[in-house]
């Protein structure tokens, strides 16, 4: 018995000196595994600010492209429709009419002027019936391109009530640039097809 109460007492004694050293390590641990977890929140939290920061500035450059090509579409619109008005306003009425007037030099001007006035815009043209460019805004003499096979021609030709067309991007015959034509119908007195004024958008 006495035995006994002497194993006793020294296990006693052994387990209330490894007690300290076991809290030591129990502390240590969670210790350890708050500070893998900090490190791990710090990470993803700053993970979403930067991938909610580059969302938000990828919207921003969207709402600003956008918003250049409306202005951009906005603006050529503007700009074919006012060179239609102008030769009209100055008497044209036929075929040999807008051969005429589109062949001059200061016809050329006005397109030049017109067409520097926009920046993306690469040129402005005007053709007859047949689809032979009579007056370029960067050329004078003006190229020797017909435009009788483009997308925009034929629609205009084919369709007297049609006014406006916006083709898709194509190469550019005189360029070979990627482009967007935007194109407007050229009408006599009666409605019978004079040509085209078409402005060129460099894409690329």
């Amino acid at each position: 018995m006495r035995i006994l109460r002497i194993v006793e007492r020294a296990s006693t004694a052994g387990f209330a000196q490894a007690r300290p050293r076991l809290v030591l390590c129990v502390g240590g641990a969670l210790l350890s595994v708050l500070l893998v977890a900090g490190v791990w929140w710090f990470v993803e939290a700053g993970r979403a600010s930067a991938l909610n920061d580059a969302q938000d500035e990828l919207m921003t450059l969207s709402r600003a492209l956008s918003e250049d090509t409306d202005r951009a579409l906005q603006g050529t619109e503007m700009l074919k429709t006012g060179v239609v008005e102008r030769l009209q306003a100055m008497g044209v009425a036929s075929g040999p009419d807008l051969a005429r007037v589109a062949g001059t030099v200061e016809f050329h001007e006005l397109l030049n002027r017109e067409a520097l006035g926009l920046v993306y815009v690469e040129r402005l043209a005007v053709s007859d019936a047949n689809g032979d460019i009579l007056s370029d805004s960067r050329l004078i003499p003006p190229p020797k391109v017909n435009l009788a096979d483009r997308d925009y021609f034929q629609e205009l030709k084919n369709d007297p009530a049609r006014r406006g067309f916006v083709g898709e991007p194509i190469q550019s015959k005189l360029t070979n640039a990627v482009t967007i034509h935007m194109a407007d119908r050229i009408s006599g007195p009666r409605g019978e097809f004079l040509g085209v004024v078409v402005s060129s958008i460099k894409v690329s």
